[in-house]
C-alpha cells in the first residue's frame, strides 16, 4: 500500500491556520489559447484537456486515508468521489489588473488550507490582468510533492508545446479503500520484517 512516509505525516500533524504546509507557483501564460469565441476565460475546454491528462499524474486524484487503530500509517487512496471542478478554478483579480493585484489576488487564495477529504491541491486562473495575459496558480500540500518535486508533477500535467494533441480519453475508476484486515496484516507483517532486519 501506499503509505505516507513519515515527513508527509509530520507535514500533515504540525499544519494549523498559522502554519500551514502547502506551496504554491505562480505564472502569467499569454492568454489567447485559452479564450473561447467571445474573448472570456473558457474553463470548461481547460478542465476537458486537463482531466484527459490526470492519467499521467495519479497522485492528483488521492486522498489521505486515515487508517483504523493498529493498521499502520495512513496511506493515499482513490477520491471516490473525485471531480476537477473541485480543483481548477478561475478569479478575476481586482483593477487595474497589474502585478500587485494579481499577488494580491495570490495572497487570498493562499489563506485557506486544502480540504483534507479531497485531493490536496488547486489550481487557479486568474482573469483580469493587463496586455492579454492570464495569470496561474498552483496550490498543492507538501505531502502531495515538495517545491521541485511539484515543478515535475506540474511539468508531466501540462503540455510543453501549443500544438500538443490531446491525449485519448483513459477511462478511469476510483480503486476502494482496503479492508481493514488487509491493512492489518498488510502493517503487522510490515513490523516484523523491521524487528528482523534489526535483529
Amino acid at each position: 500500500y501506499d503509505r505516507l512516509s513519515l515527513a508527509d505525516r509530520s507535514n500533515l500533524r504540525i499544519e494549523r491556520l498559522a502554519t500551514p504546509m502547502h506551496i504554491a507557483g505562480l505564472c502569467v501564460v499569454a492568454a489567447a489559447p485559452l479564450l473561447d469565441g467571445d474573448g472570456q476565460l473558457d474553463l470548461a475546454m481547460i478542465k476537458r484537456r486537463l482531466a484527459r491528462r490526470l492519467v499521467r499524474v495519479p497522485m492528483l486524484r488521492r486522498i489521505v486515508y486515515p487508517t483504523p487503530p493498529l493498521c499502520g500509517p495512513p496511506l493515499w487512496i482513490d477520491d471516490q468521489a473525485f471531480s476537477i471542478d473541485r480543483h481548477v478554478r478561475s478569479m478575476a483579480i481586482a483593477p487595474p489588473g497589474d502585478e500587485a493585484s494579481l499577488l494580491a489576488t495570490t495572497e487570498r487564495l493562499l489563506c485557506p488550507l486544502l480540504d483534507r477529504s479531497h485531493p490536496l491541491w488547486e489550481l487557479w486562473f486568474l482573469t483580469g490582468l493587463v496586455d492579454g495575459r492570464i495569470g496561474m496558480l498552483f496550490k498543492a500540500h507538501h505531502a502531495v510533492a515538495d517545491g521541485l518535486a511539484a515543478v515535475a508533477l506540474m511539468m508531466t500535467f501540462l503540455d510543453l508545446a501549443p500544438d500538443t494533441p490531446d491525449p485519448p480519453v483513459t477511462p478511469w475508476t476510483p480503486t476502494p479503500a482496503p479492508a481493514h484486515w488487509a491493512l492489518l496484516t498488510d502493517h503487522m507483517r510490515s513490523r516484523a520484517l523491521s524487528l528482523r532486519s534489526s535483529l
